[in-house]
């Protein structure tokens, strides 16, 4: 079986105003009345 390369990822030079606060962030759902956002617990990790 081959083996899988590792994927390479680029490093993006993000504008001030889109700042990575989270870079472990899952997702965000932004609603009208309440926002979530999945991270996870990086005690447990």
């Amino acid at each position: 079986m081959k083996q899988k390369k590792p994927i390479k990822r680029k490093s993006i030079k993000l504008p001030k105003y889109l700042q990575n606060l989270n870079p472990y962030t899952a997702g965000i759902d932004i609603g009208s009345k309440s926002h979530f956002v999945a991270v996870p617990d990086l005690e447990l990790a």
